[in-house]
């Protein structure tokens, strides 16, 4: 049976912390999925060759390169082709304030992808293991 695919979703805080927790996160369901990082962090660059995670760049909001309104429309864009792309089963979201682009995304999933997003201080079942 082949793995199911999660992307792990995370913003670009003033520091590390939801980079490194969604990272040791995606080394724990290795075994049991193929998860994908998406960040606003700069830091995700490093993330590919030391830990063999597949992983996205998104420039976050406060790059100020386009208006917040078109930011939020690439960013749930760029989820969607990613799913689209990887037939990913699950979308978390690991930040404190979830960003309208992010939740957009169900509203434009088909049902039969049966996406469902969590706050990854909550678990992920889906795969058989809960991950705190």
């Amino acid at each position: 049976m082949a793995k199911p695919t999660i992307i792990l979703a995370t913003s670009n805080g003033v520091g590390m912390g939801h980079l490194a927790r969604t990272t040791a996160v995606a080394l724990a369901l290795k075994e049991v999925a193929n998860p994908i990082i998406v960040s606003m962090a700069g830091g995700i660059a490093e993330i590919p060759a030391f830990l063999d995670i597949r992983c996205e760049y998104i420039p976050g909001r406060d790059r100020l390169w386009m208006p917040r309104e078109k930011w939020d429309i690439y960013v749930r864009d760029r989820l969607l082709a990613l799913i689209d792309e990887t037939d990913a089963k699950v979308l978390t979201f690991d930040g404190v304030v979830p960003y309208p682009g992010v939740f957009a995304t169900q509203v434009f999933l088909r049902q039969e992808l049966k996406i469902r997003m969590f706050h990854l201080f909550g678990y992920v079942e889906d795969c058989g293991r809960k991950i705190y």
